[in-house]
């Protein structure tokens, strides 16, 4: 399962954070679209509970706050809750940002619906995913939906890049972003090392992602109560092998 089993405590609190804090509040127009699809997809009627797990520094939390839901946003990183938080006030937004591990979710009913937006899906052993959908389908009240933004074997087995790298920022804070990926078929996981770098200094961290068919997926919500009722492809189109990403909305039964 890769070098650590608890990678993300890491990699979300290195060089990667100034990367999210960039895209977060870069693009505001991308995080409108988004949220214009989620909202959609879900139905949110006006005035909706939404969670939002992991939330990251809040950019759909804050988007569907402007637009008069009742948000409640959740990440284990206390740095990118702060950015959320401060961001609020200066909007005077009321979003409820909580410090929490998504595997441990104690909500009871409490929501119509929830999200898990930018690939943050896969990140642990079986069990413990299993038991965020499950912590999400309590979290729902009967009828509730779920928004899962995520890539499944069919969107990135067919297309996977070995190596690639991006730059972000400008100037001395230009930060050159190298991946290197390799796909585990035994464990059905994608293993990648990122190489960051900026000004002559390099630091490397490596990720394990728990990659599965939408068939498994299927069978993990069914077990925890909800049903598919949507599967796109993150661009209005149905879903099928060979898509960008899946975006998948599933049903509390």
């Amino acid at each position: 399962m890769g070098d650590r089993a608890d990678w993300w405590t890491e990699f979300f609190q290195g060089p990667f954070l100034g990367v999210q804090l960039g895209l977060t509040f870069g693009d505001g127009q991308a995080t409108r679209t988004e949220v214009d699809a989620l909202a959609g997809a879900l139905e949110l009627a006006e005035g909706s509970r939404v969670l939002d797990v992991p939330c990251g520094t809040g950019r759909h939390s804050l988007e569907l706050a402007r637009r008069g839901h009742h948000v409640t946003g959740v990440d284990f990183n206390p740095a990118v809750l702060d950015t959320g938080r401060a961001e609020a006030a200066a909007e005077g937004l009321g979003v409820d940002f909580r410090r929490g591990d998504m595997r441990g979710l104690d909500f009871d009913g409490e929501f119509d619906a929830a999200i898990c937006h930018w690939g943050s899906f896969g990140y642990f052993g079986d069990d413990e995913n299993e038991g965020f959908v499950r912590g999400i389908s309590r979290a729902l009240r009967p009828a509730g939906k779920f928004f899962l933004d995520t890539h499944v074997a069919e969107t990135l087995y067919p297309k996977v890049v070995k190596r690639d790298f991006q730059y972000h920022g400008e100037g001395e804070q230009r930060l050159r972003v190298l991946q290197e990926r390799r796909i585990d078929h035994e464990t059905g996981r994608v293993e990648s090392t990122w190489i960051f770098q900026k000004g002559g200094r390099e630091e490397t961290h490596s990720i394990s992602i728990r990659v599965y068919t939408y068939r498994e997926l299927s069978v993990m919500f069914a077990a925890a109560g909800m049903r598919i009722v949507a599967a796109t492809d993150g661009a209005g189109k149905p879903f099928e092998v060979g898509s960008n990403r899946l975006w998948l909305v599933t049903q509390k039964e």
